[in-house]
């Protein structure tokens, strides 16, 4: 459920990533999608908007509002797609396009300047004449796809700026391409798919992109078993990562299944292909075929009002809970943005029926269809309600849990596939594990995975690759399992397929599924990410391959990448490029903790945690206490706990770093609101206000008055 970071090879232009992202390929079109104008205020937006000076047209610019995704050229004729309901100004010197709420800027500069980096500097010159901004990293990362070199910079802003900047620099034979990208941190989470349709659509003049359209798979054999066993072994030990299994199937059977490393750090037992693992967010992907069976089953349709199977149901816009039909809880195209941090509290307490209240106060932050957007919440919504239409007098937990075993798990025969975590203890299952501050992996307990259990439908199926395989299966077969039984319709599998929204350049969304073009392979797949899983699948229909990895780490998505990088370079004799990838990736990671950890004190003085030692609250997710116990700092907030270290920003900001696994890196910021101290938990497009209410016990039994 949770997103990860970018993929390495594109340097995809977010900060907070999208939870699919596309590593290649062709730009897809967007199937069309009811639209309406945003009527709600953007989900905790800033109050700092993009400078004017980078919002004011240069003389003799020309400037429009772009009606519709639009072919572009830079000031050297390069070309990319830019996103309708932009405003796009060309001048002289740049290409400079503003989102509609104004709260972020992407700029195009070119130039003869090689130096990647002083071709940076001369182009926010040009753009933004008084930037003065420290570099705080400097990336490298393989240049891909015709560049022959690539520089990213990112910039120094305080956290309670909550801003977002960076550059990246391309060059191609004689020019240098540059990207520079200042935004809100609400903007550009808003619009971080339209930004990544201009970036990765660029093409220079003269590029030649590596391709295998039309050319026919390689059968997976014994030589590529060996290639691909050797690179997820090599992977693993780079990572560190406790333990992996992978799964390949190819012309309608499994043609490889394997188990690597250990179930969990520092125990001897070993991952087999029946190891069960947490595999998030690809539970969607189970989830709408489900749907499409209550759609077989004459119980809805997928243009089905969603009130009309479940009343209850509301968002806090009339307008958007109107147009919402079946598809569209699927679709991450109604603009509802991410609003994870709710599920990270009252989990213990909390139903599916709690969790969709608790949309009535959720809005969308961008027009319906307008742009990718992905929920959580309304994935997991949609779950409930297609099994509330096969079974309306059952609880919608009950409900759900039942049509997806009746409609999915067993018909499918993947006979190990849960949502019980008791069940999948009990058996043949791995630890999540979460990464400490040294990059080190530490198993944490399966109740640290709780959390997920309300909003299931979105990511909460325990799996293996065994079982995974069978399903993957079921997708290349059209709905039809090995054996021949067909437990969806073509038509309705299928229609999960059709975009529905564009993520970037070169993908889009579908109902619960991820679309690229690969390199002119076309390619279904989703990811998947808890607190101490990490997950992907794909699959290719044209190729009758399917490809499948779980680990047992919340880092794990950097080898699930590069892996499916490798198994494309087996196929179709691609270039040797995975490797290079995962060893970017670990770098990067590893700076950009470095570069934290440098400023944090990870032991704070207790006369320091005294002063700030109490109960913080907030209306929406209840409390927080910070105290000392046991000679350290803690965060309790009654579900989980973590100690914490102190980071102190450039403009005085100080803030609350956690540093237990798994909540490695989690910040509270710390400031007041007229007497009283606030902790604020803030994500791209969320910030929840704890305020101090009350002494909290520390130390030996005192209490700080």
């Amino acid at each position: 459920m949770m997103g990860h970071q970018p993929c390495a090879a594109l340097v995809a232009l977010t900060l907070l990533a999208p939870p699919v992202i596309s590593c290649g390929g062709a730009e897809p079109a967007a199937a069309s999608v009811p639209r309406s104008p945003r009527t709600a205020a953007p989900s905790g937006t800033s109050d700092v908007t993009a400078p004017s000076s980078a919002l004011e047209a240069p003389p003799g610019a020309v400037t429009i509002t772009l009606d519709a995704d639009t072919r572009m050229k830079t000031t050297t004729g390069a070309t990319f797609t830019a996103s309708r309901g932009w405003t796009a100004t060309t001048s002289r010197d740049l290409v400079l396009l503003v989102e509609p709420d104004r709260e972020a800027t992407v700029a195009f500069v070119d130039t003869s300047e090689p130096d990647l980096e002083k071709a940076i500097a001369a182009a926010w010159k040009l753009k933004s004449p008084g930037f003065t901004r420290q570099v705080k990293q400097t990336m490298m990362p393989p240049a891909r796809d015709g560049w022959e070199g690539v520089v990213r910079l990112d910039y120094e802003t305080p956290r309670a700026e909550h801003r977002v900047i960076f550059a990246i620099a391309r060059r191609k034979v004689d020019i240098t391409y540059i990207t520079l990208v200042d935004a809100t941190e609400a903007g550009f989470g808003r619009r971080a798919a339209q930004a990544k349709m201009m970036f990765e659509s660029m093409r220079a003049p003269g590029m030649e992109e590596e391709s295998f359209r039309g050319k026919e798979a390689r059968a997976f054999d014994a030589a590529g078993a060996r290639a691909l066993e050797g690179f997820i072994v090599e992977g693993i030990r780079k990572s560190k990562i406790p333990g992996a299994a992978v799964a390949v199937v190819q012309g309608g059977k499994i043609v490889y299944a394997k188990g690597f490393g250990v179930r969990a750090a520092g125990k001897k037992e070993p991952v087999t292909p029946d190891t069960l693992f947490m595999i998030g967010s690809i539970t969607k992907s189970l989830t709408t075929v489900m749907m499409a069976a209550v759609v077989d089953a004459g119980k809805m349709s997928w243009d089905t009002p969603v009130t009309q199977i479940y009343p209850k149901f509301a968002l806090g816009d009339a307008d958007a809970t109107k147009m919402l039909t079946m598809k569209h809880t699927a679709c991450a195209c109604t603009g509802l943005p991410r609003q994870d941090m709710d599920f990270f509290f009252g989990y213990l307490k909390a139903t599916p029926e709690s969790r969709i209240e608790q949309m009535r106060a959720m809005k969308p932050t961008t027009g319906f269809g307008e742009t990718y957007q992905y929920s959580n919440s309304m994935a997991s919504a949609g779950g409930y309600i297609a099994a509330h239409a096969l079974y309306p007098d059952r609880p919608l937990g009950q409900a759900y849990d039942l049509a997806m075993k009746e409609k999915v798990f067993d018909p499918m025969g993947m006979r190990s596939t849960t949502f019980d975590r008791g069940a999948a203890s009990r058996g043949n299952h791995a630890l999540p594990h979460g990464a400490t501050i040294e990059l080190d992996y530490v198993a944490a307990p399966l109740k640290a995975e709780d959390w997920v259990s309300p909003t299931r439908p979105a990511g909460g199926a325990w799996s293996n690759v065994n079982d995974m395989a069978r399903y993957l299966m079921v997708e290349l077969r059209k709905g039809k399992t090995p054996e021949g039984k067909q437990v969806v319709s073509e038509a309705n599998l299928t229609r999960r397929y059709q975009p529905m929204v564009k993520v970037g350049g070169r993908s889009a969304y579908g109902l619960g599924l991820g679309i690229k073009d690969l390199h002119g392979v076309e390619v279904f797949w989703h990811d998947g990410g808890t607190l101490g899983f990490n997950t992907v699948m794909l699959f290719m229909p044209e190729q009758d391959t399917g490809f499948v990895l779980l680990t047992n780490a919340d880092g794990g998505w950097m080898l699930a990448d590069a892996a499916q990088r490798r198994l494309l370079e087996l196929l179709f004799d691609g270039k040797q490029e995975a490797a290079q990838n995962l060893d970017f990736s670990l770098k990067r990671r590893a700076e950009e903790i470095a570069i934290e950890v440098a400023k944090l004190e990870r032991a704070p003085q207790k006369e320091w945690v005294d002063r700030i030692a109490t109960v913080y609250h907030n209306d929406v997710l209840g409390k927080i206490t910070v105290a000392w116990r046991g000679g350290r700092a803690l965060v309790d907030t009654g579900e989980w706990k973590s100690g914490f270290g102190v980071s102190k920003e450039s403009d005085g900001t100080e803030k609350l770093v956690l540093i237990d696994s798994p909540y490695v890196g989690w910040e509270l910021l710390l400031a007041k609101q007229g007497d009283k101290r606030t902790l604020t938990l803030a994500t791209a497009q969320q910030k929840h206000v704890f305020v101090e209410t009350e002494p909290a016990a520390y130390g030996a039994g005192q209490r700080r008055h």
